[in-house]
């Protein structure tokens, strides 16, 4: 039957559902595609569709497509993405992970557009990672675009007043946009198409307020949330194998999902990783409690499969593990514990925090604390320590007084 072109309207339930079955998807997500399918199946009804093909399927997503800027914006890729996998059914085609498209952002067809993409270009040369390019490309779209329907359409046309306003307009969208701004005005009076003064605008104005520094847990809180796993399970044996990877070596999400089983040193004990964010290799411990839950995990739990990936989903096709997933373990481990959360986040990333504080509580380093978090500069770790200034003053030790004969000496000769 999969090799049909057409399908009744009457078996088109049916048909999807076997058709999910085929391609070995979750329970979750086979019953959360079938509930879209349903709807699509009483849309048909009311179109008087009698039978869904490739045609109706290509009609329906250019129409729910027009709801990609609305807040049903997942739901209309969700919708896409079950539809794409039972037209590969129709056609015999095999299983394939359904990726988010990525968007293209346009530059108005003008001179401010031109110099928008000779930065974007410009940004380029700086080896920006794509997701970082990809924001540069998004936030610039916004700008231009906005400065062209308040007429601006040439860098010459750009006055103070634009300028301030354009910051005010963007004043809620934390920090990211006045530097944007800053740097594409610093690079225009660079190409010498506007006057420097106009580049300094925004010097002596403040940024939007930073955003409150992330939350963290204490020692005794992290070990509750560590322990909250069923360790007898399956998923119990992964998910906690992955936590104590954020918790005790303050690992990043995306690098628990994407660690790979030659990242493992066994022999020296030790765990390499070329760190997904920076791009920077890193090499830290493989410390005993960390190891012998990915032993356990390896041993008892994980899929036999090829794949060189460490963590993977616990039914086929076997993936690795998004980092919604794992941030969706930490949270439900955190409510698990007990543990109060009013004010505080409840991702992967918060044990992390908690890992920082911790190592500055007990009275490690900025530098080891920088090296164990991936940082490239003691710089970046300063936020982390911003989290308890108590401990930073509790470490600080008062000057002892120097007595006078040392200024003195010699009869004060160098100090006159």
């Amino acid at each position: 039957m999969n090799n049909c072109k057409s399908i009744p309207r009457s078996e088109f339930f049916i048909y999807c559902k076997r058709a999910f079955e085929s391609f070995k998807l979750s329970t979750y997500m086979t019953d959360r595609y079938l509930r879209y399918i349903e709807y699509i199946s009483q849309y048909m009804e009311d179109m008087g569709v009698d039978s869904y093909d490739l045609n109706f399927s290509s009609a329906f997503q250019e129409k729910i497509a027009k709801a990609d800027n609305s807040p049903n914006q997942r739901k209309s890729r969700e919708y896409s993405c079950a539809l794409s996998l039972i037209d590969r059914f129709i056609q015999g085609l095999p299983y394939a992970a359904q990726r988010k498209k990525l968007k293209t952002y346009n530059f108005p067809s003008n001179e401010l557009g031109d110099y928008a993409n000779k930065f974007i270009e410009h940004i380029k040369t700086k080896k920006r990672k794509n997701v970082t390019l990809l924001r540069y490309q998004h936030s610039m779209s916004n700008i231009v675009n906005g400065l062209s329907e308040k007429g601006c359409d040439s860098p010459s046309h750009l006055t103070r007043t634009l300028i301030i306003d354009l910051i005010a307009s963007h004043r809620t969208a934390d920090n990211w946009y006045f530097y944007l701004i800053n740097q594409f005005l610093n690079y225009l009076a660079e190409q010498d198409v506007i006057p420097l003064v106009l580049a300094h605008v925004t010097y002596g104005k403040k940024p939007p307020i930073p955003k409150p520094l992330p939350s963290y847990y204490t020692a005794e809180e992290v070990k509750k949330i560590e322990m909250s796993f069923d360790r007898g399970t399956l998923l119990g044996k992964r998910n906690y194998a992955m936590i104590l990877l954020a918790s005790r070596l303050g690992l990043r999400a995306s690098d628990i999902c994407q660690l790979q089983l030659d990242s493992l040193d066994w022999k020296n004990n030790r765990i390499k990783i070329l760190q997904s964010k920076t791009g920077k290799d890193l090499e830290l411990p493989l410390l005993a409690d960390v190891g012998n839950a990915i032993i356990d995990y390896l041993k008892h739990a994980r899929p036999k499969t090829k794949s060189n990936m460490v963590f993977l989903s616990q039914v086929e096709p076997y993936r690795p593990i998004a980092t919604a997933t794992l941030s969706g373990a930490v949270s439900k481990a955190i409510h698990r514990a007990g543990i109060e959360t009013i004010g505080r986040h409840v991702g992967t990333h918060t044990l992390r925090h908690s890992l920082a504080t911790s190592m500055m509580k007990t009275g490690s380093s900025i530098q080891a604390i920088s090296e164990t978090l991936g940082h490239s500069g003691t710089g970046a770790t300063m936020a982390y320590l911003n989290v308890d200034i108590d401990s930073l003053m509790e470490c600080s030790h008062e000057v002892p007084p120097v007595d006078k004969s040392y200024y003195t000496q010699k009869g004060g000769a160098f100090y006159v």
